[in-house]
């Protein structure tokens, strides 16, 4: 052999040699994330009676399990959004349901700093932010691959993020039964499968055959999910890397239920928190092994916690705190928000400190359980639609239907079901306040550009980032008339000024404040703004004069001329408006349908199929008068 090559070769397997004791003396932790889809706390280690979980219920006796972990946002897409990028997704203008928020374009995911500091990173397979730059974000955020075992990492320590999907909705209750037979059923041992009759029904859902039938399937969805994890467990375990690895196992929000997904309660935003530290790692956690831990955790801090554990600093962008090792500092509230759903929209935000939850309603006007087309072949939704119309559900089931107070204040020791309402109680008074101010001072720190309507939003921001696309100065006077939104008469003065301010969306929210009023003067603002400039205040005051019965045909003459417009978000409220407006017939089922095959949005699609469903027979249905 040439020596030069001979020497070539010795000095490369020293580097290798070299490189490779580093990377096995590299004292940094691995970190495993295991998320899994629609979850509320449903484990045996959570105290649920017919939960088969062996396998995350043995990692929670190895480690802590979390009472008091929340997502940020009650549905995927933002709470995914927020945990990319340790930041409240409002804060971004991304907390509608898959939108595609302009986000800044310096902005990419946590993992990149951890990559930045020699980690290998990936994500496999759930990718669901709302962002315009999704693919951009997660080439500059992760490597290639599925998990730890890729040849790329070459004994680097890695963050592995592995989402297990069939405890979604669709497994639940979308798919047909039949297919969920095949896909969960039969892949469980015979004595796993859960008989309805065992199953715990919440009062917020009828009692029925039909309910404890999908409670049942939602069940052994979650026990096939544990198979799941237990099969990523078993896998680390076989490389020899659990004696080095942090695990953390969560849920991304509550469960795929009506009353949990897309709703503020707790049960939508509580999530199951298994942390798991080996030995050498112990002293990091936060309560003994095998305890519960009441720390309250946010989705924003598990960025910040991993950075930290990695010898990372964590970047000032960061709204999220560390939460391991002993003197870690825990949160006092946790914090969540409600924004659009599909076709399904709202805006609430949450604040609790673990025991108390307060719920904030921007639009009580909006019952939580408006109408979903995806959820809509679900057999709760289903009991939910057919003894509402009856009036035969329970007050509980009853009241998610309706509209509600602008202020909700739940106890979850003595209430953990969130059906009783403290928040006009006196002897509470102190305690409202404290959350009032809580919130306060959490949208002035974060900004929350969701206040900003989403046609407001992609107007404005254009091809730059959304956090620009209102001044300061202007986001603090549209919040200002959101809060005052359900306010007493007190109020009405503010709002009628607003109404008629020079920015759309302070007079969209003192329309929808007025909305919420039933004097005169409310009226007299409302029919004037059938005439207002913007689409936006247009379609608002539109809907709230068919609810009131003020200049009906008018309002409804407004609806159907803005399903027709070249902005398919304007287009979107109007149909929307009008499919729960009692003025629906088949010149407006007509116009919807037009809208949703010029723009074929997700949320035209299901506006106009849910208006199809729920129409009578061909040649039967009236022309509105």
């Amino acid at each position: 052999m040439n020596l030069n090559i001979r020497a070539l070769l010795s000095v490369l397997a020293v580097v290798i040699v070299v490189a490779d004791t580093h990377a096995q003396h590299d004292d940094r932790p691995n970190f495993l994330l295991i998320t899994s889809e629609d979850m509320s706390p449903d484990l045996g280690c959570y105290g649920d009676p017919v939960a088969i979980t062996p396998n995350l219920d043995a990692l929670a006796r190895r480690g802590n399990r979390y009472t008091s972990a929340f997502a940020t946002g009650p549905i995927c897409s933002p709470a995914r959004t927020a945990l990319l990028f340790s930041r409240y997704q409002t804060s971004l203008g991304a907390g509608n349901h898959r939108s595609t928020a302009n986000t800044p374009a310096e902005l990419v995911g946590f993992a990149s700093h951890l990559r930045d500091a020699g980690y290998f990173c990936t994500n496999s397979p759930k990718v669901d932010y709302n962002s315009s730059r999704i693919w951009e974000i997660e080439r500059a955020t992760y490597d290639r691959g599925r998990d730890w075992r890729e040849s790329a990492r070459d004994g680097r320590p890695f963050l592995s993020i592995i989402n297990i999907d069939v405890s979604h909705q669709s497994y639940t209750s979308v798919l047909p039964f039949e297919e969920y037979r095949t896909r969960v059923r039969n892949k469980l041992p015979a004595d796993w499968i859960r008989d309805p009759a065992d199953v715990i029904v919440p009062p917020y859902f009828p009692d029925t055959p039909a309910v404890r039938k999908e409670l049942a399937r939602y069940a052994d969805c979650v026990s096939l999910m544990d198979m799941r994890a237990g099969e990523i467990l078993a896998k680390l375990d076989e490389d020899g890397l659990s004696d080095s690895t942090i695990v953390m196992y969560f849920s991304d929000h509550g469960a795929g239920h009506p009353r949990h997904k897309s709703t503020p309660f707790a049960s939508g935003l509580r999530v199951p928190m298994i942390i798991y530290c080996p030995p050498r790692f112990e002293h990091l956690l936060r309560a003994p092994r095998g305890d519960a831990c009441e720390d309250i955790v946010s989705f924003v801090d598990i960025g910040p916690t991993l950075l930290r554990l990695a010898g990372v600093d964590v970047p000032p962008s960061m709204h999220g705190v560390p939460f391991l090792g002993a003197d870690a500092q825990p949160r006092e509230f946790a914090v969540g928000a409600l924004d659009r759903r599909a076709e399904s929209f709202h805006l609430a935000r949450t604040v609790t400190d673990g025991r108390y939850v307060y719920i904030r309603s921007f639009m009580p006007h909006v019952p939580f359980g408006q109408p979903k087309g995806y959820g809509f072949p679900s057999a709760i939704y289903q009991e939910l639609k057919r003894l509402g119309e009856d009036n035969r559900l329970p007050p509980a089931a009853a009241d998610y239907l309706k509209p509600h107070a602008p202020e909700l204040l739940f106890d979850l020791h003595s209430d953990p079901y969130e059906t009783a309402n403290l928040a006009t109680r006196e002897q509470d008074t102190d305690t409202i306040n404290q959350f009032r101010s809580e919130l306060r001072s959490h949208l002035s720190d974060i900004g929350d550009f969701n206040f900003l309507p989403e046609e407001e939003l992609v107007r404005r921001g254009g091809t730059g980032a959304w956090t620009e696309a209102v001044a300061p100065e202007l986001l603090e006077t549209i919040k200002e008339a959101a809060s005052l939104v359900g306010g007493d008469e007190a109020v009405l003065p503010r709002q009628l000024e607003l109404a008629t301010h020079d920015d759309p969306a302070v007079r969209w929210w003192a329309t929808i404040g007025l909305r919420n009023s039933k004097t005169a003067n409310a009226d007299t603002a409302l029919i004037s703004g059938l005439q207002d400039e913007s689409p936006l205040v247009q379609t608002e005051s539109a809907a709230s004069c068919i609810e009131r019965g003020l200049n009906k045909q008018q309002a409804r003459t407004v609806l159907l001329s803005a399903t027709s417009s070249d902005n398919p978000l304007v287009a979107y409220r109007a149909a929307r408006y009008l499919q729960l407006s009692p003025m629906r017939d088949s010149e407006a089922l007509a116009a919807v349908q037009n809208a949703a095959t010029t723009h074929s949005t997700e949320m035209l699609r299901e506006v106009a199929a849910a208006m199809r469903r729920d129409a009578p027979a061909p040649g039967t249905l009236p022309q509105t008068k």
